[in-house]
């Protein structure tokens, strides 16, 4: 599948659970979400639409890091998902964080733990600056 790269821009972060919006290069609107199940529920809604539209695909600029790409700025935390293809209604890809580490993924469920477990960091280290 070509074109699901997902920019996830989390702004605020209550009780371990993130609030923020999604933005796809070939979706025309961003979408906020309200926590993880409203997440899932919209980059779905995107990959359907990826899938069944016929328009090229836009392909996200390669960066060294996030930070270069100037996404992120007054974010809680950040990450790029990419998702390569979907089988047996899951995911596989890789998700890359704002400390710039890849993580690889084999199920929707497992990139969503990665971005919990990133989320819960970023939530105790705001908690101990507090």
């Amino acid at each position: 599948m070509r074109g699901g790269d997902f920019f996830i821009h989390v702004e605020t972060i209550r009780e371990n659970t993130p609030k923020g919006w999604i933005m796809n290069p070939n979706y025309s609107e961003i979408l906020r979400f309200h926590d993880f199940g409203d997440m899932l529920l919209k980059i779905n809604t995107v990959l359907s639409y990826l899938e069944n539209s016929r328009a090229g695909a836009a392909e996200l600029p390669e960066f060294h890091s996030l930070q270069d790409s100037g996404f992120g700025k007054k974010a809680a935390c950040f990450y790029l998902l990419q998702i390569f293809c979907t089988q047996h209604n899951s995911w596989q890809g890789q998700l890359r964080g704002a400390d710039g580490r890849q993580r690889y993924f084999r199920s929707a469920l497992e990139a969503l733990c990665m971005m919990e477990e990133g989320i819960r960091e970023t939530a105790k280290s705001s908690e101990k600056t507090n």
